[in-house]
Formats: structure tokens, sequence, C-alpha cells
């Protein structure tokens, strides 16, 4: 029931049974590998982790998602996502992945994502704070793939369906045009080298030439896909990364303001400042204290 291991830079998870697209894992542990940054991945399917335990910071596309005990994070179809901050005992949680057609593939006239989320440009928030429900659910789902008997499978299938339905009722962050997500799809895929480059080497020197020969197309090309797929330059994009990292650094290390420039990308302290200010509205020691309380 549970489905096949996850590889965390699948593009695509396989299911151990095509008809019934949905795989639940339980008690996994968040881990950053630092040997191999090419951990930042997306993939079509809802990806819904219940966080029990632990403290984490994940940048999805290029914001930052704090959690701790209690959240969930939704992980919408072809959003980049990886962790890049634990605490000293990780962050430990349940997850459930869903294929667009997880609800339409035993019941046609179930809840069709596939059309709600990619036709309809339908997008839920990432992250899920104080839903008493909604865990509810989800821990209903994990009872019933244990038990695994000859219901469990309808059981899951109808808990699904009412978990999707509270998200499109509370928790719809925004709708996107569907031909515009189509071609940010292709857009994405286009770029994924790159932006893999980016989130295994950021500490190091990128340059745009390097990042379109990742992508085997020229470097006007790669600027225009870049931008149309992100928003932003691959310049911005890097630059924005490297402060979303120094930004969880801040907050959850003790790491000295000058540590954590380097280690982010940053070769001049004062720059670094410069470029946090300009992006948070404030200097990296004021945000620290903020952020502890002090």
């Amino acid at each position: 029931m549970s489905g096949a291991q996850q590889d965390n830079r699948y593009q695509s998870i396989h299911f151990a049974d095509s008809s019934f697209p949905i795989a639940v894992y339980e008690n996994r542990v968040s881990t950053i590998d630092n040997a191999n940054r090419n951990s930042r991945i997306f993939h079509e399917e809802v990806e819904i982790k219940y966080f029990y335990e632990g403290r984490a910071t994940l940048i999805v596309d290029t914001a930052a998602v704090v959690v701790q005990p209690g959240d969930v994070v939704i992980i919408n179809p072809y959003e980049f996502h990886t962790t890049v901050e634990l605490d000293e005992q990780g962050a430990k949680y349940h997850l459930i992945m869903a294929g667009l057609d997880c609800l339409t593939a035993c019941a046609p006239a179930g809840l069709n994502l596939r059309r709600i989320m990619l036709a309809g440009g339908v997008r839920f928030n990432n992250l899920v704070r104080g839903d008493d429900e909604l865990i509810h659910l989800l821990m209903g789902i994990l009872q019933e793939n244990r038990s695994a008997d000859e219901y469990s499978r309808f059981m899951i299938e109808a808990k699904l369906q009412e978990l999707f339905v509270r998200l499109l009722r509370t928790q719809v962050q925004a709708e996107r045009n569907p031909t515009e997500l189509d071609e940010k799809i292709r857009s994405y895929s286009m770029i994924d080298p790159a932006v893999r480059r980016i989130h295994m080497s950021y500490p190091e020197k990128i340059t745009i030439d390097e990042l379109a020969a990742l992508c085997n197309v020229s470097k006007y090309h790669f600027c225009r896909i870049f931008k149309h797929a992100t928003g932003m330059s691959a310049i911005q994009y890097l630059m924005k990364y490297r402060l979303k990292i120094a930004h969880a650094f801040l907050s959850e290390t003790d790491q000295s303001i000058a540590e954590i420039a380097w280690q982010c990308g940053f070769s001049d302290e004062s720059y670094f400042c410069r470029c946090y200010k300009k992006q948070y509205g404030d200097s990296p020691w004021k945000n620290r204290a903020t952020s502890s309380g002090k």
C-alpha cells in the first residue's frame, strides 16, 4: 500500500499500483545532504507532509517555510523545494504523495485534481498551521494505510477526497491562467539543470554562460525562459536564494554574520549586509535579534 521507495531527486514518483496513485510514508526524517546539494526537486504530484517532531526550514520556489511540530506543508505540482536547515534533533514527519489522478483513477466522477490544479490553476498555501481537522484526516489516512485490509483503499480515497475538499475551501492561495501554467511547466523543465546547479553550488561563482550551457540553449534564450519561469533573472534568483538561506541560518543557528555570509556565497560581509537589508528591510543583526526574541 505504501508504494515504492522515494528518490529525493525524482521528478515523478513511481507508484506501486498505477490505478492507486497514492503513497503513504510514516516516520520519515528530514535530512540535508551537504555532500550533494543537488536535492532541490519538483514533480507533478501533490506532496503533503505532517511534521510531528523537530523544526526545519524549507525553501519552496524562493520562499522560506519555517515549520514546527503540528505544521502541515503542502507542495503543489511543479514547485521546486528542498530542506535547508534542521534543528539538532532533525525533523520527523509523515508523508503522503498523491498523483493528480488519485481520486479519478477508480472513480471517474471523483474530485479531478488534474483539472482543478493544472487546468484551473489552483495552488494551495504551502504552510498550514493550527488546522486540527486537517491533521485528523491525515492521521486517519495513516491509520487506514496500516490496516491494509480489503477496504482500506476505499477509505483512504474517501478521506483524501475530504482532505482536498477542505484544502480547496480553506487553503487556496491563488489561481493561475491555465495556458500560462502549461508554459511555465515547460519552462521549469528546461531550466531545471540550471536551478539544480544553483542549489547545489550557490556559495560558488556561477555565470549565466555556465547555466545556459547546462540547459543546452543560447544565453539569450536561457535568460528569457528563466525569467518567464521564475519571474526574475537567473542572477536575481541566485541572489534571492542565497539570502533566503542566510535568513534561515540567522534564525536557526548561532553562527556569526561573517560565517553565514561566506557560507552563502558572499565574500564581502558589508556587501552581504547591504543586500540583506535591501531584501528584508533590516540589518542581519536586527532580524536575528527579532527572531530570537531579544
